[in-house]
């Protein structure tokens, strides 16, 4: 139990540098996919050794900040994910956010996400709408339509 303390206030969380490679579990890096990604709407948990722990994936979206997804490694300290929102959180207001959306399945961090807005949805003015649907994406090419 200590060394988990000890590992959490030791986390970094940060935007991801340049030209950091951002390591294949965490998602919707594939090159091969026609994304690109606006680092500075990226949050990652790092260890003191710089090893990235977990990310937390956020876009614009019409004066919303959208949630898109956060994930992290097995071994990744308690704690991390409310260290990283805090800091976002603090982000977007300076950037005259005022709101958050999310589509989720409700799985994994994302699943614990639901809960705690859920349990704080009157302190965080929000709402847990549960819904069955399809996420649909794409590349926008020149003469696809």
């Amino acid at each position: 139990m200590v060394v988990a303390e000890q590992r959490q206030l030791a986390l970094t969380v940060r935007h991801p540098f340049e030209n950091e490679r951002i390591p294949l579990p965490f998602g919707l890096w594939d090159p091969s996919l026609p994304f690109t990604y606006d680092r500075e709407w990226i949050w990652g948990a790092y260890s003191p050794e710089g090893v990235m722990y977990a990310i937390f994936i956020t876009s614009p979206l019409h004066g919303f900040v959208n949630l898109v997804k956060a994930y992290a490694a097995p071994d990744a300290p308690k704690g991390w994910f409310l260290k990283v929102l805090r800091c976002a959180v603090r982000e977007w207001r300076k950037r005259g956010y005022r709101g958050f959306y999310m589509v989720t399945d409700g799985s994994g961090i994302e699943g614990k996400m639901v809960r705690m807005v859920r349990r704080h949805s009157r302190a965080l003015n929000a709402i847990v709408h549960p819904f069955e649907g399809v996420v649909l994406c794409g590349a926008i090419k020149d003469g696809m339509l």
